[in-house]
């Protein structure tokens, strides 16, 4: 099926068609949510489980009080034990040799006793349903079936890294094991975490998939068995409060519900008019919400500048060259002026300006070389030799970067300046690197978070350059020494 063909068949609203192509690169790639949103403090209190938290009532009494998750349960059930009771029936048949009799215990709507007691109907099940006739499966479809199903299983409960990770880091594992200074016992650790003793319990279990996860690594310690003790892999260094080039900020801002519930309205922004399903989920833009919520604001604010710190001191140390000959630089965008310090620092005989909404840099005192000033990009953009969009452009629509990008190149060509400046551009360039299939997948999960908050999109050089090119640019070179992330300069 073409995508023309896919679209047309899907019910979905004209205005996002354009979008499906970029929910199906993802997935070629490769009422249950809310109780991990407090997994940490459910190890904190005694409930039993976190959905107790969530929702003051166990599963199964609230399925009993509320159809819709009752229909919910039964039919997941159901349509597992479909393929389970094919597979049974037919790889196992044996077992069910001299049973005249069974009981499918917890069998909710029967499925799976359905199947067995027709394969065999000498067998008394009470209650039971015929289904349509069964097909015996061979040994490779069966093989083919179950590495689809945990392919698919994975998939389901993939949200599960990302929550569990959160719950580690609110409740400071990394911190704890970093403080310790060496590797850390289970029941160190355990003693040292702010958890209630009944959930002491359960550590080794949160551990045991962050280990998975490549967060932290397990060894015996000192060859004895069964006393296994807990280090941190360099991915875990940058979720440490103390690192300066720590990404914990910005794990926090997007696993909060705010950031979390938008994609649980995507096939519902999928069918109407909204601009994106942050909208949908909360009536408002990501920049209301943020102009009106100071918790969320700080949020932002705070990821944005623990990014901005370990970007300032790569662009400095391996792009120095590019600010050559920069006497003003104008960072737009540039909310609590991280990024803009770190260049101001390198550049002390440079005129830095931090350009952001005035709600943000309001309450901000510049420095020698640094001050700030409140305004909007869309309608003028202070002048300048350079200006750098770090983060910006891939949080907006192309019509919306051609009015920044045509703003920003009068803003380096205005009358004053002696010679043309440029535009420095911070931001992904998808398919512009042979990276490995961990940073293609990272940089196709920022491509629909950005569609889902923003109606924002991550490009690559084609869509780069007809944007650059569509708001008057003439040249521009790409320096993917980032990571998943490139620099790019923009000359008018």
């Amino acid at each position: 099926m073409t995508l023309s063909e896919l679209v047309s068949a899907l019910p979905i609203h004209p205005s996002k068609a354009q979008y499906v192509h970029r929910l199906m690169r993802i997935l070629v790639h490769s009422f249950l949510t809310k109780p991990w949103d407090c997994l940490s403090t459910w190890f904190q209190n005694d409930d039993r489980i976190a959905f107790s938290v969530a929702h003051e009532k166990t599963p199964r009494e609230y399925a009993g009080q509320d159809p819709r998750i009752n229909n919910l349960v039964n039919d997941a059930m159901a349509s597992d034990s479909i393929l389970a009771s094919k597979l049974v029936v037919n790889k196992c048949k044996g077992i069910f040799e001299g049973v005249s009799s069974l009981v499918d215990v917890g069998g909710g709507l029967g499925t799976t006793a359905k199947g067995i007691t027709e394969a065999f109907p000498h067998m008394d099940c009470t209650h039971i349903y015929y289904l349509k006739s069964m097909e015996l499966i061979s040994e490779e479809s069966a093989s083919e079936l179950l590495q689809a199903q945990a392919h698919v299983w994975n998939h389901i409960f993939n949200f599960i890294n990302s929550m569990t990770l959160k719950c580690a880091v609110q409740l400071g594992i990394p911190d704890v094991i970093q403080k310790h200074g060496k590797p850390m016992t289970l029941s160190e650790l355990v003693s040292a975490l702010p958890i209630h003793p009944s959930k002491a319990q359960y550590v080794h279990r949160l551990m045991r998939i962050l280990v998975h996860s490549g967060f932290f690594s397990q060894q015996n310690l000192n060859g004895v068995d069964n006393q296994e003790a807990y280090s941190l892999t360099q991915s875990a260094r940058l979720l440490l409060k103390d690192n300066p080039w720590s990404v914990r900020p910005l794990l926090l801002f997007v696993l909060d519900p705010v950031l979390t519930k938008p994609w649980d309205c995507l096939s519902t922004w999928f069918q109407n008019d909204d601009r994106s399903a942050f909208s949908v989920a909360h009536e408002k833009t990501p920049w209301e919400y943020a102009g009106q919520d100071p918790r969320i604001n700080n949020l932002v604010n705070d990821a944005m500048a623990s990014d901005s710190i370990l970007a300032s001191k790569l662009v400095v140390s391996k792009c120095k060259g590019i600010f050559d000959g920069v006497d003003s630089l104008v960072d737009v965008g540039g909310g609590l002026g991280t990024m803009a310090k770190g260049i101001a620092e390198a550049f002390p005989h440079m005129d830095c300006t931090v350009f952001d909404l005035p709600h943000v840099v309001s309450d901000l005192q510049g420095g020698k070389n640094l001050k700030y000033v409140g305004g909007d990009m869309f309608e003028a953009v202070p002048p300048a030799n350079a200006l750098l969009l770090k983060w910006v452009l891939h949080d907006w629509s192309d019509e919306d970067c051609v009015k920044i990008l045509k703003r920003c190149k009068q803003a380096i060509t205005s009358k004053g300046q002696q010679k043309a400046g440029k535009v420095i551009i911070i931001d992904m360039v998808r398919e512009n690197q042979n990276g490995d299939e961990g940073s293609i997948e990272t940089q196709l999960f920022f491509d629909l978070e950005m569609m889902v908050a923003a109606s924002g999109m991550e490009r690559n050089e084609k869509e780069w350059a007809k944007l650059f090119f569509d708001a008057g640019f003439l040249n521009y070179k790409i320096h993917p020494v980032l990571g998943t992330r490139a620099l790019i300069e923009l000359y008018p």
